[in-house]
């Protein structure tokens, strides 16, 4: 079985994954270290996902379907030193709205490209196709590589060019497995 994947928010509260926008005022705490992840990229946020009722960016939460393990493998093979384990909620998307899924297919563009998301990188969420948005794109590992031959002190973008799979509106985690990633 094919799974998806969310990184475990530092001082997660509940049990409930939220959006952006809602954790503007649910949590503002939590909400300016997840923020922070936009920082000089704000505009990023303000941008729509036409499948989901053409939302914003912050209106939806986040996932991939690749094993997390893959990428932190990839990571140190691109010369990156190893870190603390990290851990990932584990989501079977089959126990999710499917009407509220898409898909941002990360279509690959110049690695220093800053244009703006068009509606035919999105898809509809198939559970049938997991497997696909489940594989590593062999451009996200030379993108590592770049940002470490390139003196960055961290991947700037750790999902750049993986499908993300984009879920509208709040995800109960009360079921989900959590792995552990080292």
């Amino acid at each position: 079985m094919q799974y998806l994947y969310h990184h475990v928010p530092k001082n997660l509260e509940g049990t409930t994954l939220y959006p952006l926008s809602v954790l503007k005022s649910k949590m503002p705490e939590v909400y300016k270290n997840e923020i922070s992840k936009y920082d000089s990229r704000e505009h990023v946020t303000q941008q729509r996902i036409p499948l989901l009722d053409d939302c914003l960016w912050n209106e939806v939460i986040f996932m991939t379907a690749v094993n997390p393990q893959e990428l932190f493998e990839a990571r140190t093979e691109a010369g990156w030193s190893k870190i603390p384990p990290q851990k990932y909620f584990r989501i079977d998307s089959s126990t999710l709205n499917q009407e509220k899924l898409a898909v941002y297919l990360f279509k690959v563009k110049e690695i220093n490209a800053k244009s703006g998301v068009r509606p035919d990188d999105f898809i509809k969420f198939n559970q049938n196709d997991i497997d696909e948005y489940a594989i590593l794109p062999q451009e996200t590992k030379n993108y590592f590589r770049y940002e470490h031959d390139h003196g960055q002190p961290k991947i700037r973008l750790f999902y750049r060019y993986i499908p993300h799979v984009l879920y509208k509106g709040e995800i109960d985690i009360s079921n989900a497995e959590i792995i552990t990633i080292a």
